[in-house]
């Protein structure tokens, strides 16, 4: 029986096309048959085709994802793209054990994987954000210096690495990255 392996892909709204093509790899690296005699990959995405799950009124849309999806710390991986937003800030009622908010969903599934102990992969758009309209609208530019600021949590004053991340110009560039990555996880397990 093959093992399977179960990829979280976590982002804001700004990143869709991206997530399509993370959803794609992952299909197609189920018909490689390097990868097909080790393991079934199963993408877990709220965008993922045939997810359709439901959003509950009395309840958040990351409470629906948790429920009916799982959460990234009952996956095997978890997959972060970023481009030029946080993300949307969770309710007052989901908290870390400190009591403060998170700022966002997916900063709530980032840490929620690390602290399950499992492995996350940060990748980040490097294209500059060009806003749809100028001059960039006060939320747009809140969104990018939230992001900015998180991950400028990268390195450490002295100038150490805290943590990585991984940058990509395009959709081509990601694919070949995470190609390869994927293949390098799958044989290390």
């Amino acid at each position: 029986m093959l093992m399977e392996l179960r990829i979280f892909i976590s982002s804001p709204g700004d990143v869709l096309p991206h997530r399509k093509t993370v959803e794609q790899l992952i299909e197609s690296l189920n018909h490689d048959p390097l990868v097909a005699s080790h393991c079934r990959l199963t993408a877990v995405s709220w965008s993922r085709k045939g997810a359709a799950i439901p959003i509950s009124a009395n309840q958040t849309s990351q409470w629906s994802i948790s429920e009916y999806l799982g959460t990234p710390g009952d996956c095997d991986l978890t997959i972060v793209l970023f481009w030029h937003r946080l993300g949307t800030p969770l309710p007052r009622t989901i908290r870390r054990s400190d009591g403060s908010g998170y700022q966002s969903g997916t900063v709530w599934e980032i840490e929620q994987a690390l602290n399950a102990g499992k492995p996350v992969w940060i990748y980040r758009k490097k294209k500059t954000y060009a806003p749809s309209e100028p001059p960039i609208s006060e939320r747009e530019q809140e969104q990018v210096d939230n992001l900015n600021a998180y991950l400028a949590q990268e390195k450490n004053p002295d100038g150490s690495i805290n943590f990585g991340v991984n940058r990509f110009e395009n959709d081509n560039e990601l694919r070949t990255k995470l190609t390869q990555q994927l293949r390098w996880f799958i044989n290390a397990k």
